[in-house]
Protein backbone atom coordinates (compact mmCIF):
# COMPACT_ATOMS: atom_id res chain seq x y z
CA UNK A 1 0.00 0.00 0.00
CA UNK A 2 2.68 2.23 0.80
CA UNK A 3 4.90 1.81 -2.22
CA UNK A 4 1.65 2.46 -4.13
CA UNK A 5 1.43 6.06 -2.70
CA UNK A 6 4.98 6.38 -3.02
CA UNK A 7 4.86 5.29 -6.92
CA UNK A 8 1.72 7.75 -7.31
CA UNK A 9 3.55 10.78 -5.44
CA UNK A 10 6.82 10.24 -7.80
CA UNK A 11 4.96 9.59 -10.84
CA UNK A 12 3.28 13.57 -9.79
CA UNK A 13 6.58 14.65 -8.89
CA UNK A 14 7.80 13.61 -12.56
CA UNK A 15 4.64 14.74 -14.29
CA UNK A 16 4.64 18.33 -12.81
CA UNK A 17 7.80 19.24 -12.65
CA UNK A 18 7.28 22.92 -12.15
CA UNK A 19 4.63 22.90 -10.06
CA UNK A 20 6.62 20.77 -7.99
CA UNK A 21 9.62 22.85 -7.54
CA UNK A 22 7.33 25.83 -6.66
CA UNK A 23 5.66 23.99 -4.04
CA UNK A 24 9.27 22.33 -2.72
CA UNK A 25 11.23 25.67 -3.01
CA UNK A 26 8.56 27.08 -0.97
CA UNK A 27 8.55 24.92 1.58
CA UNK A 28 11.77 24.90 1.90
CA UNK A 29 11.63 28.40 2.11
CA UNK A 30 9.04 28.18 5.12
CA UNK A 31 11.52 25.81 7.34
CA UNK A 32 14.55 27.99 6.84
CA UNK A 33 12.59 31.27 7.63
CA UNK A 34 10.36 28.98 10.56
CA UNK A 35 13.81 27.89 12.15
CA UNK A 36 15.26 31.71 12.18
CA UNK A 37 12.53 32.74 13.75
CA UNK A 38 12.89 30.18 16.20
CA UNK A 39 16.43 31.01 16.89
CA UNK A 40 15.63 34.81 17.10
CA UNK A 41 13.14 34.55 19.71
CA UNK A 42 14.76 31.75 21.58
CA UNK A 43 18.09 34.58 21.90
CA UNK A 44 16.05 36.93 22.91
CA UNK A 45 13.96 35.51 25.33
CA UNK A 46 17.01 33.71 27.31
CA UNK A 47 19.20 37.26 27.10
CA UNK A 48 21.27 36.60 30.31
CA UNK A 49 19.51 33.75 31.61
CA UNK A 50 22.59 32.19 32.40
CA UNK A 51 23.24 34.39 35.69
CA UNK A 52 22.28 32.66 38.89
CA UNK A 53 20.23 35.71 40.03
CA UNK A 54 18.67 36.58 36.17
CA UNK A 55 15.30 37.38 37.42
CA UNK A 56 16.11 40.10 39.30
CA UNK A 57 18.02 41.86 36.03
CA UNK A 58 16.83 44.56 34.52
CA UNK A 59 17.10 47.04 31.63
CA UNK A 60 16.34 50.62 31.95
CA UNK A 61 15.19 52.31 28.72
CA UNK A 62 13.97 55.47 27.86
CA UNK A 63 10.83 57.26 25.99
CA UNK A 64 12.04 60.04 23.63
CA UNK A 65 8.76 61.75 22.76
CA UNK A 66 8.85 63.14 19.28
CA UNK A 67 6.56 64.74 16.83
CA UNK A 68 6.49 61.51 14.57
CA UNK A 69 5.83 59.09 17.86
CA UNK A 70 6.94 58.01 21.02
CA UNK A 71 10.83 56.07 20.82
CA UNK A 72 12.08 53.63 23.05
CA UNK A 73 15.81 53.66 23.33
CA UNK A 74 18.26 51.66 25.59
CA UNK A 75 21.13 54.78 25.52
CA UNK A 76 20.64 56.16 28.84
CA UNK A 77 22.41 59.76 30.39
CA UNK A 78 25.67 59.01 32.26
CA UNK A 79 25.01 59.42 35.75
CA UNK A 80 21.96 57.00 35.79
CA UNK A 81 23.62 54.04 36.95
CA UNK A 82 25.41 55.54 39.90
CA UNK A 83 21.71 58.07 40.52
CA UNK A 84 19.99 54.64 40.64
CA UNK A 85 22.30 52.86 43.33
CA UNK A 86 22.17 55.94 45.81
CA UNK A 87 18.67 56.76 45.39
CA UNK A 88 17.29 52.93 45.56
CA UNK A 89 19.02 50.53 48.10
CA UNK A 90 16.97 47.85 46.49
CA UNK A 91 19.11 48.32 43.56
CA UNK A 92 22.55 46.21 44.45
CA UNK A 93 24.81 47.10 41.44
CA UNK A 94 24.17 48.30 38.38
CA UNK A 95 26.32 48.34 35.13
CA UNK A 96 26.03 51.21 31.97
CA UNK A 97 27.14 49.74 28.40
CA UNK A 98 28.53 51.33 25.25
CA UNK A 99 27.76 49.10 22.30
CA UNK A 100 29.24 51.78 19.79
CA UNK A 101 32.59 51.70 21.35
CA UNK A 102 32.00 48.44 23.40
CA UNK A 103 33.19 49.63 26.81
CA UNK A 104 31.00 48.69 30.20
CA UNK A 105 31.24 51.49 32.99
Amino acid sequence: MFTNYLKVAIRNLLKNKLHSGINIAGLAVAFAASIIIFLFARNELTYDAFHKKADSIYLVYKERITPTGTQITRDTWMPMARALVQDYPVIEKAARNWASQSWVE
